[in-house]
Parts: C-alpha cells; sequence; structure tokens
C-alpha cells in the first residue's frame, strides 16, 4: 500500500526533490532496493543541482543536509540491523556452528594424522630405499 501511494505521488509530484529522496530512502530500508534507491536519490540530486545553487527545496529552507542525513541515517540503521542480528544469531545457528565447529576439528585432526603419516612414509624410504 505505502509502494503505491508512493507512486500515485511521484506521478502527481515528479518534480518534488524532497519526494525522490523520500522514497529512495523508503525503498533502501523498507523494499531493500538498494539499486532502485541509488536511481531515485540520483534524480533528486539532478533535481537539486537543476534548480540552481542556493536555491530553495520544496520546504523552503535551501539546506541539502537532509540528504544527507537520510542517507547517513541508512547506514546507521544497516549498522544497527547488522549488529541485532549478529547478537541473536548463534542462538538460532548454535546447532549448526556447534556442527560445524566438530567438523573443522575433525578435518584438522585427519590432515595432521595424514601428515604425520606422509613423513613417517618420506623418513622410511630415505632411510632405507634410498640410501641402499
Amino acid at each position: 500500500h505505502a509502494q503505491k501511494a508512493y507512486e500515485e505521488l511521484l506521478d502527481k509530484f515528479s518534480g518534488s526533490s524532497s519526494l525522490l529522496s523520500e522514497y529512495a530512502h523508503f525503498c533502501d530500508v523498507v523494499l531493500n532496493d538498494e539499486g532502485k534507491a541509488e536511481t531515485f536519490r540520483e534524480r533528486a540530486a539532478l533535481l537539486e543541482t537543476a534548480s540552481g545553487p542556493g536555491a530553495m527545496d520544496d520546504h523552503g529552507d535551501g539546506d541539502d543536509s537532509a540528504s544527507k542525513s537520510s542517507s547517513s541515517s541508512v547506514l546507521a540503521h544497516r549498522g544497527a540491523q547488522r549488529q541485532f542480528m549478529n547478537s541473536w544469531s548463534y542462538a538460532v545457528m548454535s546447532t549448526q556452528a556447534h556442527a560445524l565447529h566438530q567438523l573443522k576439528k575433525l578435518i584438522f585432526s585427519l590432515g595432521s594424522v595424514l601428515l604425520l603419516f606422509s613423513t613417517a612414509g618420506f623418513v622410511i624410504m630415505e632411510t632405507y630405499i634410498f640410501t641402499n
């Protein structure tokens, strides 16, 4: 529903750089579509630069700090999501993590045994076969 509403607003107010920026933020955070978000951010930036340096934006304050702020807030939001996922991922994946740890130990042990036997084989070959 929100996406349809944004699309209707974009049809009506296609020249609004703030609407394009907000829709880019929506695409990035809600839809998780970074490519689409970047496209709309670029369109908003083009509209802002086309209106000239120091021109008033849709809110009348002439300040582009909102787009910079929304970009940094997206990065902060993604960092918070990553931290949240890392905090509970072990609880969800603990059995798989334990199985992978056991498999890692088994592979390391078998590799060590293989290395030991191959070294012993080379020493035996050197001692008995090549010295005679």
